[in-house]
């Protein structure tokens, strides 16, 4: 009986050990398929996140693509028609490369154009002192005394100045090849001799006459104005506006080469030339797209129709090509009639 018992006994206990090493081993496989899981998730993210940078990687990558393109096309636009030209426009014939301008561009050339006044008078100033001033000026053309060179801040006699600059003197300017003007040309109330594109004036306080402004050819049609009109097979229509010290201030152009067996037609016209940068109006790039630039006076000009160009054109013709002839024929003395009374002392 006793032996009986005792067998009992051990077979519960293998049972029960039996038992907790199942538990024991079941534990384990939980634990390491946990820890596998964990292991793997890490890995998923990262994944999921190369993923994620590789796709705006490439989006970028399209965007500055396109950007990239979008620059060379505003860029091809913009030599298409970058027109530039070393010397005068006037020597510039190539009309199938020079685009007309739309009529936004051409608005504003003509609201720009609107705001030049090409009326001009002759001012005479303080009469009562026209006499004493008209005598220096007689010593001065006669080369007793010598003028005031701004530019260098040298005194140099009349035939010197002539002789340096390679022109040839007639007669002791007494031809009547020379046109003499004296009237307040620079508006300070003060009478001014203008002859041959030269503008003298005198300062009584230094005793000096002064070379005010000198024109290069340019015809005077009042006070502070100037034109040129060439004689040439093109129609060249310019004209300044100069400030109280000789300067230009304002300048304006038409050039209009008519076609012929070798050349289209083409009319040009620039735009308005403030020395003052406030009153200068700004050329935008579409306007630059559409102009010719010229480098040796670095102005644009614009290729315009020939109705467009007689628009523009007409106030300067009305104003200073008519009425500014006329006025200029009251306005001119002959050496003789000028100075041939001091002649005779």
């Amino acid at each position: 009986m006793r032996v009986r018992k005792y067998g009992c006994i051990l077979v519960i206990i293998s049972l029960m050990v039996f038992t907790i090493l199942l538990a024991v081993k079941h534990e384990q496989k939980r634990l390491s398929e946990e820890v596998s899981l964990q292991e793997e998730e890490p890995s998923e993210e990262i994944s999921v996140k190369k993923e994620v940078e590789t796709t705006n990687t490439e989006s970028d990558a399209m965007i500055e693509q396109e950007e990239s393109t979008g620059k060379k096309d505003e860029l091809s636009d913009e030599i298409s028609y970058d027109h530039t030209l070393s010397g005068n426009m006037w020597m510039y014939y190539e009309a199938e490369e020079v685009p007309f301008v739309d009529e936004e561009t051409f608005a504003l050339i003509r609201e720009a154009y609107e705001g030049v006044e090409y009326s001009a008078e002759f001012e005479k100033g303080n009469l009562e002192i026209y006499e004493e001033y008209k005598q220096r000026f007689w010593k001065l053309i006669k080369n007793e005394i010598p003028f005031l060179n701004r530019e260098t801040g040298e005194e140099v006699y009349i035939k010197d100045w002539y002789a340096s600059n390679g022109w040839y003197v007639l007669e002791d300017f007494k031809s009547s090849d020379y046109s003499y003007y004296l009237f307040d040309m620079n508006g300070d109330g003060l009478p001014e001799l203008c002859v041959d594109g030269c503008v003298f004036a005198y300062d009584p306080d230094m005793d000096q006459c002064i070379l005010w402004a000198w024109l290069n050819g340019k015809e005077i049609v009042g006070t502070r104005k100037a034109m040129w009109n060439p004689d040439y097979d093109t129609d060249i229509y310019e004209f300044f506006q100069l400030d109280p010290n000789g300067n230009r201030e304002l300048g304006t152009l038409f050039w209009a080469e008519h076609a012929d067996l070798y050349h289209d037609d083409i009319n040009m016209v620039m735009f308005p030339d403030y020395a003052d940068m406030a009153k200068r109006w700004k050329i935008t790039e579409e306007m630059k797209r559409q102009g010719v630039f010229e480098e040796s006076s670095g102005q644009w000009f614009f290729r315009i129709t020939d109705e467009q160009f007689k628009e523009l054109e007409q106030p300067y013709m009305e104003v200073l090509l008519e009425q500014a002839w006329d006025r200029k024929k009251e306005e001119r003395y002959t050496y003789e009639e000028l100075f041939g009374e001091y002649e005779t002392e």
